[in-house]
């Protein structure tokens, strides 16, 4: 199982006191970006950003996806955009790999 962030989600949008404009939601996840980029310096790091498109495809809030898309193509010689399933195959490696050499 994956760990899995209800903060950096677009169902924040149907939550009281959670995001209202599509710059609500571009600028808290563009936020745990970079505040996890700074972070990696130290060792690896995982954000996830829960993402539904009948929630953040309407008109109102594309926009946020669109400039949280922006700044991750702006840093993407730090970071990587995977699937859930291309984490757990890459965790799972080093698993075994850890597990073989012990």
């Amino acid at each position: 199982m994956l760990p899995y962030a209800f903060d950096t989600n677009d169902m924040r949008f149907f939550d009281r006191g959670g995001f209202v404009h599509a710059s609500d939601f571009a600028r808290y996840t563009i936020d745990a970006v970079d505040a996890l980029l700074a972070e990696s310096r130290h060792g690896p790091r995982m954000l996830t950003i829960g993402l539904h498109t009948r929630i953040i495809g309407r008109p109102g809030r594309i926009a946020g996806l669109d400039a949280l898309l922006r700044h991750v193509l702006a840093n993407q010689s730090s970071l990587q955009v995977l699937r859930r399933e291309d984490i757990a195959r890459h965790w799972l490696g080093h698993a075994l790999a850890r597990s073989r050499a012990s």
